[in-house]
């Protein structure tokens, strides 16, 4: 799939977001939430142990599968890593990089992405919404009673109290996009 994805997963929310009686809006779903970079997203998510659903979700939601997308944060390509993020990856995969202009690759950005993903399920026992709240707002800014919150009031819960507004929605945001490629299955070919 190539194209401006950015720019038609943006046209298919608005789309999507018509009027419940215009059922044409329904032909926009493929744009709103496509195979992009299936090959290299497959791969990654496979040797990184994470669900692919769950990274297309967060790389559509990060860089609106723009390989070239640089944040006000300076967080760089289809995962939008920091530079020093994006080192520490390749240390752990014992990888070099010698230029951060090198996580605009897709390959790159997302063997990257999904360790960095990885390592942060790994850290919070498999709790995605966790992980993604580590992910956005950086893992000094989850809270220390996460547990609790969880053992309280569930997920939903924990994602209304997660570090901030923005970080919320982010995460809720995510969660949705896992649900929808989970469903939707858009994938061109079965997984290795």
């Amino acid at each position: 799939m190539s194209g401006d994805l950015a720019g038609a997963t943006r046209a298919a929310d608005r789309a999507l977001m018509a009027e419940a009686a215009d059922s044409s809006a329904w032909s926009w779903v493929a744009w709103a939430f496509p195979p992009a970079f299936e090959r290299e997203l497959t791969t990654a998510a496979y040797r990184a142990g994470v669900e692919r659903a769950l990274l297309w979700g967060l790389v559509r939601q990060e860089s609106r599968f723009d390989a070239r997308a640089v944040s006000r944060s300076n967080a760089l390509g289809l995962a939008q890593l920091l530079p020093g993020t994006g080192r520490d990856m390749a240390r752990e995969l014992r990888e070099t990089l010698p230029s951060d202009s090198l996580l605009f690759e897709p390959d790159r950005a997302l063997r990257y992405g999904a360790r960095y993903l990885q390592k942060l399920l790994t850290r919070y026992g498999g709790a995605a919404p966790v992980a993604l709240t580590a992910y956005n707002a950086g893992p000094g800014n989850v809270r220390a009673d996460w547990r609790e919150i969880v053992d309280r009031g569930g997920w939903a819960l924990y994602c209304e109290m997660a570090t901030n507004a923005d970080t919320q929605d982010y995460v809720r945001r995510i969660l949705g996009y896992r649900q929808a490629y989970r469903e939707l299955q858009p994938f061109a070919a079965p997984g290795p």
